[in-house]
């Protein structure tokens, strides 16, 4: 799993077509749509539920988007304490 793989899960998730997720990630649909493929495949599960001009977050889906969405966070809680430290050097 990838970082960049859970902010495409929370573009999804907040667009509801991969075409605006995609464009929201500055990444094609068909790569948008492999990437998350892939996390289903990591995952061992569906995430969403997918229509021909959509695509919504299943149960799986909104569990992961949940612990995507606090990984995130942790991750800018660390940037922006590493840059304090290097501020303060």
């Amino acid at each position: 799993m990838e970082l960049e793989q859970l902010r495409q899960l929370e573009a999804v998730a907040a667009c509801g077509t991969l075409s605006a997720a995609a464009g929201r990630a500055s990444i094609s649909q068909p790569a948008l749509s492999r990437s998350m493929q892939r996390l289903e495949a990591e995952l061992g599960m569906p995430l969403f539920a997918r229509t021909k001009n959509s695509v919504e977050l299943n149960e799986a889906g909104r569990v992961a988007l949940e612990h995507a969405r606090g990984i995130l966070r942790d991750v800018a809680h660390r940037e922006e304490a590493l840059g304090n430290l290097r501020a303060r050097r």
